[in-house]
């Protein structure tokens, strides 16, 4: 006759709990993995006349946008920071100048996100 504590019953239900758990991240994290390797990277959509001679531009500036579209998305300071950031490392690496007032850039520079 086999007798079984209350303990080794106990230890065992809670490994297979424990168990579960674990497999259970493993499915979130294999899912979370898949969906952000199946969708790619967006591509951005850039708008500008392509007639125009870019080599005589030094400067530009930003302008900031009060509102846009219905699908555009609302960002905090801190995300529009970061996007202006990139713009601004992206044109002084062509050899451009960022000036702040408007009346003195070659160029004004604006951009707007948007989801489909």
């Amino acid at each position: 006759m086999v007798f079984f504590s209350p303990l080794s019953i106990a230890g065992g239900m809670l490994m297979n709990r424990f168990r579960a758990f674990q497999c259970s991240i493993l499915l979130l994290a294999g899912s979370l993995l898949l969906g952000c390797a199946s969708g790619g990277l967006p591509q951005p959509v850039v708008d500008h006349n392509r007639d125009y001679d870019f080599t005589e531009v030094k400067t530009f500036a930003f302008v900031h946008r009060k509102s846009g579209p219905a699908e555009s998305v609302v960002l905090s300071d801190m995300e529009i920071n970061r996007v202006n950031n990139a713009f601004e490392r992206a044109l002084t690496m062509r050899g451009l100048t960022l000036v702040e007032k408007r009346e003195d850039a070659d160029i004004l520079l604006s951009w707007l996100l948007v989801t489909k």
